[in-house]
């Protein structure tokens, strides 16, 4: 299981560095994806190495505060990264939304 999410992590970080889109799209299927990864891993109990980089990487790249984006994409990336941060690092404190 653990193997999996390393997969999904690294997989979902190469699949939306894709050439010659724009930032907003690029930020909003980012966005979408990194949704659905922080569901998945909230019920894991414990993340190898691999995948916390991977998730890591997601969180520095496509930060709206990085990137333009509108009112409501803004607040599902905010809130997006916020569920992977307490996921992964669930020792730290974490702003909530």
């Amino acid at each position: 299981m653990k193997i999996v999410f390393a997969g999904v992590a690294i997989l979902l970080t190469a699949s939306v560095a894709g050439v010659g889109v724009e930032d907003r799209q690029l930020v909003e299927e980012a966005t979408t994806r990194m949704e659905r990864l922080a569901a998945k891993i909230e019920h894991t109990k414990r993340l190898v190495p691999e995948t916390v980089a991977a998730v890591s990487e997601l969180i520095r790249r496509y930060d709206c505060e990085q990137h333009s984006c509108g009112t409501v994409l803004e607040k599902r990336n905010h809130a997006a990264l916020i569920r992977l941060k307490r996921a992964v690092y669930p020792s730290e404190r974490t702003e909530s939304p």
